[in-house]
């Protein structure tokens, strides 16, 4: 799908909605992927500030599966400050800070396979545990995981006595920092302030805090899994303002979304498995991978990635062709924002 091709999809899409529309789309190809980042601030600053004088409203095409939760507060409260209105356009996965992202939406339009998540955060520090699977990698800790610990302690094991809890809190710091446990407390009361602060960016403080608390609930403690997904009906059964796409808008935001999911390849999940390899190689490339789109009217920007796969020789006998334990290399080569 060419540069010219999309942009016909998304002027197709602002005319349905009589608006104007800045795509924000992020890979998740297993290697191959890119979280919602502090850096498209900036870029996205430009594409607003070209398109603001307009005066129309903003429609930002969404789909994500996370990344930086600090980023939805200063990305939706720029891009409020320079349009009439801010909405959001989920075609499919808008997941964890995609979802805070949509907190701040004066309105947010679904395909009836959009999907929001919870917003609880999973912290990784230098602090954390290391991960036995992956050398020198620190595993996420999800602050639920942590409440959910003390429930099972105190409901399932029927430990309900102060002695039986502070054997708890011993043997969950011997695996634990209290450093991490304090960096996880933070982000989770930083979640629900973040959520609390965008749902008042278009409801009222005070008239609207038994929904905008009650939202606050569902999305950062009620749900339980951070993997679970919220579809435009439980969307709104919380007090979200999801409204379903109209007939002509879902087939616009539908082949537009089609359009990135043919350019960034999204279909096409990296794994760097032997299959990456032409028989016999031990080394392979991939070149140009693009991890992150930031796309309008105005320019388009793209984030590209070169990958490098190696594969460990294993013992050979000699005279024999050289063969590879299962083990692979990843490396990347290259990460930079471009424009096409």
């Amino acid at each position: 799908m060419t540069k010219a091709e999309r942009i016909e999809l998304l002027k197709a899409v602002e005319a349905a909605r009589q608006s104007v529309v800045i795509a924000y789309v992020t890979a998740d190809r297993g290697l191959a992927h890119a979280p919602i980042a502090e850096e498209v601030l900036r870029i996205a600053y430009d594409h607003a500030r070209e398109l603001s004088s307009e005066k129309k409203p903003l429609d930002l095409f969404l789909y994500s599966r996370g990344g930086d939760m600090m980023l939805p507060w200063p990305l939706v409260t720029t891009l409020r400050s320079l349009f009439t209105s801010f909405r959001v356009l989920l075609p499919f996965k808008a997941h964890s800070a995609a979802t805070i992202i949509s907190l701040g939406a004066d309105e947010i339009v679904m395909t009836p396979i959009a999907q929001l998540t919870p917003i609880e955060p999973t912290v990784t520090t230098s602090f954390n545990p290391t991960d036995p699977t992956s050398q020198g990698k620190r595993l996420g800790i999800n602050v639920e995981d942590v409440a959910a610990y003390f429930e099972f302690v105190r409901d399932r094991a029927g430990i309900d006595s102060e002695g039986g809890h502070t054997a708890a809190l011993t043997e969950l710091t011997r695996n634990v920092s209290p450093i991490s446990l304090g960096h996880i407390h933070r982000f989770h009361k930083l979640a629900r302030v973040q959520a609390e602060k965008l749902l008042s960016l278009h409801m009222k403080e005070d008239a609207d805090k038994p929904t905008i608390d009650a939202i606050a609930n569902s999305l950062v403690t009620d749900l339980f899994a951070h993997e679970y997904r919220i579809g435009r009906e439980e969307a709104r059964s919380i007090g979200l303002k999801a409204v379903d796409a109209s007939e002509k808008e879902e087939r616009a935001i539908w082949d537009l979304f089609e359009a990135y999911e043919e350019s960034m390849e999204l279909r096409k999940p990296v794994l760097g498995d032997a299959s990456v390899f032409n028989p016999g190689d031990a080394n392979a490339e991939m070149k140009d991978v693009k991890l992150s789109y930031v796309e309008s009217r105005a320019q388009t920007d793209v984030f590209l990635a070169d990958f490098e796969f190696t594969r460990v020789p294993a013992q050979t006998p000699p005279g024999q062709p050289q063969r590879f334990g299962p083990q692979i290399q990843v490396s990347v080569l290259r990460q930079e924002w471009s424009t096409e």
